[in-house]
């Protein structure tokens, strides 16, 4: 298994903060900010699923992989008003590189690198996601991707490299505090739709329709000690726009002729924070996941769920609006099997 795009993972993230540094000061008059967007993710256990909250991993259903997502964007927002009087606007513009790399359920090491350009806008309808962070969103995107295997397919006919489109459209809630990267208290959700649609040099353009809905909240049971957090995502197919379509063998996303969930709850305690230069803090956690698939979200069976337990520590760096992520390293243990194998991100 090969997992090499580990290599220089920490780097993009000290050149992304020194640019946001420099940004900071010279376009927030115009309100304008430059974001990083720096994701790693990789895991080794013994079934199909791996941590549901890490970024790229929950939609390749691998065994053992990687994900490495190195990214830079323009984001204007801050009370900016476009287009409701009074009410938020927030526009994005980002591009940048993912890498992936997985083992499947047979043993096939998959490896694919893709050059990506995400397009978004987020209207606030009701509230203040700034100040009060309460408030109802809809947002409208499209992310395009250059899929290139790293190896040639097995399959005669494919035309290797493809590209993909992902127009989507969501209603998003969220009643938090503030800040929201330290929140233990908070409801968020959000329901909307994606058309996944791609084309090749050799095939003819493929397109369908898929559902998604998201809810997830945390609730301190005793202060920053120790609170609950829990999230569950669904994603179901609606309709094909391009029947008999051919897809690449390449193609990352779920079934798209079936649904999914995933769910997942933790405990969680705030052993520290403070702030020697910028807020640090490191959290201990354990909790259980799962994940269903089914031809539709009624034929989900809840007691089909092979339950995976995690127990992991977090360190938590905030220096916003430059950047803000969590590392995360811990173990997970298939409960039906006994299997033990680990994970690491960086989110």
């Amino acid at each position: 298994m090969n997992h090499r795009q580990t290599t220089g993972r920490r780097l993009p993230i000290v050149f992304a903060a020194a640019l946001s540094l420099l940004s900071a000061g010279s376009l927030h008059a115009q309100q304008w900010q430059l974001v990083p967007e720096v994701s790693f993710s990789t895991f080794s256990i013994g079934w199909p699923l791996a941590d549901t909250v890490l970024t790229g991993i929950d939609v390749l259903q691998a065994r053992n992989g990687a994900y490495l997502q190195l990214g830079y964007g323009v984001s204007l927002q801050r009370d900016y008003y476009l287009l409701i009087p009074e009410r938020e606007s927030a526009v994005h513009l980002f591009g940048g590189y993912e890498q992936l790399g997985v083992t499947d359920s047979d043993g096939e090491s998959l490896q694919l690198r893709r050059a990506y350009a995400r397009f978004g806008l987020d209207q606030i309808l009701l509230g203040d996601r700034n100040r009060a962070n309460r408030y109802v969103m809809l947002s409208l995107s499209n992310t395009s991707r250059w899929v290139i295997p790293q190896t040639e397919p097995a399959e005669a006919g494919d035309s290797g490299s493809f590209f993909t489109h992902a127009p989507h459209l969501q209603l998003a809630f969220r009643l938090a505090e503030k800040p929201d990267f330290w929140q233990v208290l908070g409801l968020s959700g959000s329901i909307g739709s994606s058309l996944e649609s791609g084309h090749t040099s050799a095939a003819a353009p493929w397109a369908f329709l898929v559902g998604r809905a998201e809810l997830g909240f945390s609730l301190p049971l005793f202060s920053h000690w120790l609170y609950l957090e829990t999230h569950a995502r669904a994603r179901t197919f609606l309709a094909d726009l391009n029947p008999g379509a051919e897809y690449p063998v390449w193609y990352f996303p779920d079934d798209h002729t079936r649904a999914s969930a995933t769910g997942s709850v933790d405990l969680k305690s705030r052993v520290l924070r403070t702030n020697p230069m910028i807020p640090l803090g490191v959290e201990l956690g354990a909790g259980v996941g799962g994940h269903l698939e089914a031809a539709g979200l009624r034929d989900l069976d809840p007691g089909t769920v092979e339950p995976v337990a995690r127990f992991f520590v977090d360190l938590a760096v905030d220096s916003t609006p430059m950047f803000a992520f969590r590392l995360r390293s811990g173990i997970t243990w298939h409960v039906p099997t006994g299997a033990i194998g680990f994970l690491f991100a960086v989110q």
